[in-house]
Parts: structure tokens; sequence; C-alpha cells
């Protein structure tokens, strides 16, 4: 089922009804099985063991992480009242050492994802291109050359989704569930308020997943329709110059260029409308969590420490959390790229 709008609606009716009933011999067409992401992966070899790897190395930098905000709440609840140097010159150290493990750790995470991201790319690229040239001639009778290339850069977006964004949004929501319960251990009445605002976050951030999820597919297919209208006039430029037509294929072109243009220029307008309500809902949030967390240590409620390790902890799950969901939904986003792969990997 495709929603459009009255204008686009307009552009594809013509008013005329056409009645269609089936022959005697009619048989409806088998369903394509749903191409996914582990049909893809099997085709590489090794990735599951490079991806334990860089699932250790990252959990080893998500625990040294969360020890940051113990250094600021120790430093001023225990060295600051009680004026110990000693202490004090301990937990510098103690920091500068996890600091120092923590960039390694992360460099050496970055070049396994370079690595893991080559290999991956390369197997899965050259797994595509034999699949694709042992094709019969029928199946390239039937499509543009252009819509071609546009679904063999479908497999670019399930390439990065594959290697380091897959395994990073693991780590993120294991560092989100990790952020949380030291958040409700520091003080709960705080941290329901701001799971609170991740809920809203959330609704908001789902309502505009369908209409998103809608112009990716058109885009994808306006993109193909625009370098399809371009090779052709490449293609036919000495038929073009001798009938003086020119013009002609400037106006088609343009129309396809526009359409693409329009249907991105929609896209941003959601994403500028979703940041919008993603910073006031936000902004407020650390306003009020501000406020509350002061009239909680001049009560004597919190100390000040664990207000401060509370504040760095609430920053951490908050943006753990937004990646969370922005990765999820970019994976129910790739349900376009494999759809247009099936096309080829599935005939």
């Amino acid at each position: 089922i495709k929603d459009y709008s009255v204008l686009e609606f307009s552009a594809h009716f013509t008013g005329v009804a056409l009645e269609l009933s089936p022959k005697r011999d009619f048989e409806p067409e088998t369903a394509r099985s749903v191409l996914k992401l582990s049909m893809i992966a099997k085709r590489t070899k090794g990735l599951g063991r490079s991806l334990i790897v860089l699932f250790l190395v990252s959990m080893a930098i998500m625990l040294l992480s969360l020890t940051m905000p113990y250094y600021s709440m120790v430093t001023m609840d225990e060295i600051v009242p009680g004026k110990d140097l000693n202490l004090l010159n301990v937990v510098f150290t103690a920091a500068i050492g996890v600091v120092i493990l923590q960039s390694l750790m992360g460099f050496f995470r970055d070049r396994l994802v370079l690595y893991l991201n080559k290999q991956f790319t390369l197997q899965s690229s050259h797994s595509l291109m034999n699949h694709l040239l042992h094709l019969p001639m029928s199946f390239f009778e039937r499509r543009q050359p252009a819509d071609v290339l546009s679904r063999l850069g479908s497999m670019d977006e399930v390439q990065e989704m594959m290697t380091s964004s897959l395994v990073t949004t693991v780590i993120d929501c294991i560092i989100m569930l990790a952020t949380l319960v030291l958040l409700t251990l520091y003080a709960w009445q705080l941290t329901a308020f701001v799971l609170s605002c991740t809920i809203v976050y959330f609704i908001l951030r789902s309502l505009f997943q369908k209409p998103l999820k809608r112009l990716a597919y058109d885009a994808q297919i306006a993109s193909s329709m625009e370098i399809s209208s371009l090779m052709e006039s490449v293609k036919s430029i000495q038929s073009i110059k001798l009938f003086g037509i020119e013009e002609s294929r400037i106006s088609s072109w343009d129309r396809s260029y526009s359409k693409k243009l329009n249907l991105e220029l929609k896209s941003e307008q959601f994403t500028a409308t979703h940041k919008f309500l993603n910073h006031t809902l936000f902004g407020f949030q650390d306003l009020f969590v501000l406020f509350w967390g002061a009239h909680l240590v001049i009560s004597g409620s919190l100390s000040l420490g664990i207000l401060m390790a509370f504040l760095a902890q609430k920053d951490q799950f908050i943006q753990k959390f937004s990646s969370t969901v922005d990765m999820v939904l970019r994976l129910r986003m790739l349900d376009v790229p494999l759809e247009r792969l099936a096309d080829i990997l599935q005939t």
C-alpha cells in the first residue's frame, strides 16, 4: 500500500478506469522471500570472529568509560572536604592510566574496524558482482543500466551497517543499561524523570519513521531515474545533436533531477523538525534536573559529588539512548536497500 498526497495522486490519475479479470490458468506470483542481513553475512568469511574481537575490545572501553564519573565524585565528596592531597595524587594517577589505556584500546578498535570494513566490503562486493554477471540475459533486458547500478549502490549502506554500526549499537545498548543502573543508585527520583523524557523522545522519533522510510524509497527511485536520463543523453548525444533536441533532453533531465531534490528536501525538513524537538526536550530536561538536583543538595538528600557524577552519567545515558534508538530505526530503514538488493541476489 502506498500513500499519495492530493498533488501526487493527480499526477498518476488519468480518469480512466480499467477492469481486469483473471484467466482460468492464472496463478498468483510466489512472494519473494525477504533478504536478511544474515544472508549477506554468510557470504563473508571470518566476519563472525572479527566481530567478536571487536565486541570484546569495545566492552573493555565501555567499562573504562564508566569509571571516570567516579573520579569526580571521590574528588568532591572525599578529597576536597578532607583536604587529602595524597589521595588526590593517587586518584589523579589512576585516572591518567585509565585515559591512556582507553585511548590505546580505542586506537586498536578503530584499526580493527577499518580492517573489518575492508574485508567485508571486498568479499561482499565480489560476491554480489559474481552473482550479477552470472544472471541470465533476460534479467538485463528488463532493466535499465542505471537501475542496476542504483541497486548495486544499495550495498554500501548494508556494508556500513554490518561492520562498525551494528557492533556499536550493541555496545551502546549495554552501556545504556549499565548507566541506567548507576543513575538509579545515585538518585532514583531524577532517574525517573530522565527516563520519562527518553520515552517521549522515542515516541517522537518513531512518528517520523514511516514518512522518512517512504521518502528514502522514493528518493532512491528518483535518483535512479535521474541517472538513467543522464546516461541516455550521453549515450545518444550524436542523435540528440543531429535532430536538435537538446532542450527536450535538458527538460527531461531537469524534471527527474528536481523530483530527486524535492524528495531530499522533504527528508531534510523532517530531520530538522526532529532535531528541533529533540533539542527542546532535552534542553528543558537539563534545566529541570539541575534545578531539582540543586534542591536535593541544599536539603542534604544528595551530595555535590553524587550530583556531578549523576549529571555526567546522565549525559552519557542520553547520548547512548539516542544513538541506540537512531540505529535501531536505521536497521528498520534497511528494508529499502535490502529490497533493492533482493532483486539481484534472489534472481
